[in-house]
């Protein structure tokens, strides 16, 4: 029953939203130095690699940095797609950072588990990840830091007031889907530790041996496959979003292309 874990976390979303930022973002701002043919190529090479984050993303069962991105234009506008998905991307970066510090991959381990003389170092680890998303949740969520950005671009009041609205008008529309994925990740936690504290309360009743799980009592293994299976129903809807998401953030660019 024993499978490696599969880090929960949610850059297709955030991908997504930093995309739809990108497509409404240099309108508003009323900014000029790029040509049509210009924008047109730096929105498909920020389309292409962010397609390219995203796959790599979606299924992986590691904690390891993301690429961040990096478009050849020096305009104004490719400046500003950069710093917005790169604002992101630093998040999660720094998300996974805690997560690994936390050693959070071993989490759900029945070796560490067995291993464990009580559940102290469960405990720290546990609320170390939950640290780490309240802190991830709430910097994904603050806008001010992306309002600030524009004062690395521009120092027209007017610009900065413009992206500001276009950043607004981007975060409206992505916020439902962004905190529906944060719910999500916020309930597989909380159901890896259902599983943790399942295993930690009940070490008599299994072993693990040969890289597998024994089970002793018929009642504890239904609980754990129980568990485990809602589990991975949690990550298997989470990943659907992803996909949708990031799918969603796709055609926003695209669209926004076609209108130039």
């Amino acid at each position: 029953m024993s499978k490696p874990f599969r880090s929960s976390i949610l850059t297709c979303t955030v991908l997504a939203l930093a995309l739809h930022l990108s497509a409404v973002t240099p309108g508003h701002a009323q900014t000029a130095p790029a040509s049509k043919t210009e924008l047109k190529s730096t929105l498909q090479e920020l389309k292409d690699q962010t397609k390219e984050i995203g796959e790599s993303f979606i299924g992986k069962d590691n904690l390891d940095p993301l690429k961040k991105v990096e478009l050849h234009s020096k305009s104004r506008e490719a400046k500003a797609m950069t710093l917005m998905v790169n604002h992101y991307i630093d998040l999660q970066n720094q998300y996974q950072a805690d997560l690994r510090a936390a050693d959070w991959e071993n989490f759900l381990s029945p070796e560490r588990i067995q291993r464990e003389p009580d559940q102290t170092q469960t405990q720290k680890m546990l609320a170390a990840a939950k640290q780490a998303f309240t802190r991830y949740e709430s910097k994904v969520l603050d806008r001010q830091p992306l309002y600030d950005l524009s004062k690395q671009w521009s120092s027209n009041p007017k610009v900065q007031a413009g992206f500001k609205i276009g950043v607004d008008q981007g975060l409206d529309r992505r916020l439902p889907t962004l905190k529906k994925q944060l719910a999500i990740e916020k309930r597989i936690l909380g159901q890896i530790e259902v599983l943790v504290t399942l295993l930690g309360d009940n070490k008599p009743q299994w072993t693990f041996e040969n890289k597998e799980m024994l089970f002793y009592d018929e009642a504890i293994l239904a609980r754990y496959k129980k568990e485990f299976a809602f589990l991975e129903e949690l990550l298997a809807e989470q990943e659907a979003l992803l996909k949708q998401t990031m799918e969603e953030g796709q055609r926003s660019i695209e669209k926004f292309s076609n209108s130039l």
